[in-house]
């Protein structure tokens, strides 16, 4: 015997299949319109009212969960400082430091703190808070690696990667005209610190260049096989980019920050970290 469908259930078929169509088109073209900046999305807009926007990078040394816990040296610093602004703070986690400085440009961050030295380059550009603490760029690559490199003047005519936007490409050019060679620079895009490390680890790249502090705790909790100890700048003062939007706020951060750092809490927390 075969089963003939009734008219009736082939029209509902066909109703049922119009609709579908219909749903999909309308999905594809929401999706279209949806804001491809994750700093303009609704999860990225400003707080408001005394609150701090605060984008902050995923990084060993700045912020990281630890089971249900949040730990980071600039992650304890600013809680401290709200607590002594007075001012409640919402976090923003970033990887891609070119996004939280567009978001910080467009009004939405307050703060920017990433492990960024205060160069003249970013002086000029950003208002750079009062300097939190000390470091300087090393040379990370695996210890047995062909093309281990001792020294920065072996780096000439060769690669070192950085994660984007990374004002280390500042130190990189001069480095090139110290040494009278040209050293070519290479980024991933969205790619951080953190991650370039991971993947000196795992062989993808062969050789990056980072803050020492990240580096010291990447390497002594994940990576020993890594290679830490070729410096490529000197110490650098670390600073956070603040908004200009409101200068005396800017101000009142920085005697903070400067009442703090002649706290024996503050030489307690670098000992820490």
């Amino acid at each position: 015997m075969v089963f003939k469908p009734k008219k009736q259930s082939l029209y509902i078929l066909f109703l049922l299949l119009i609709g579908v169509v219909c749903l999909m088109l309308f999905i594809s073209k929401c999706s279209h319109g949806l804001p491809a900046p994750p700093f303009v999305s609704d999860r990225y807009v400003k707080s408001g009212g005394d609150t701090l926007d605060v984008a902050i990078e995923i990084s060993p040394l700045s912020y990281r969960m630890t089971g249900d816990s949040v730990a980071g040296l600039d992650y304890e610093i600013m809680n401290l400082m709200a607590e002594r602004l007075g001012r409640p703070v919402r976090y923003h986690v970033f990887s891609s430091l070119k996004n939280a400085v567009t978001g910080l440009e467009a009004g939405i961050y307050d703060i920017v703190i990433s492990s960024l030295p205060s160069t003249e380059s970013l002086k000029n550009r950003f208002r750079l808070s009062e300097p939190l603490y000390l470091d300087y760029e090393v040379l990370v690559q695996k210890k047995e690696s062909s093309t281990l490199k001792t020294t920065p003047q072996e780096l000439a005519d060769d690669t070192v990667w950085i994660a984007d936007g990374s004002p280390v490409i500042e130190r990189i050019q001069n480095l090139s005209q110290e040494i009278g060679e040209t050293i070519h620079v290479a980024t991933l895009t969205g790619c951080t610190s953190e991650h370039l490390i991971m993947l000196v680890a795992n062989g993808s790249v062969p050789r990056a260049v980072v803050n020492k502090g990240l580096a010291v705790r990447m390497h002594d909790e994940f990576y020993p096989e890594l290679d830490i100890t070729t410096p490529i700048s000197f110490t650098r003062f670390q600073s956070w980019i603040v908004s200009e939007r409101d200068p005396a706020f800017a101000d009142r951060l920085d005697s903070c920050l400067i009442e703090f750092k002649a706290t024996d809490d503050y030489q307690r927390l670098l000992q820490r970290y």
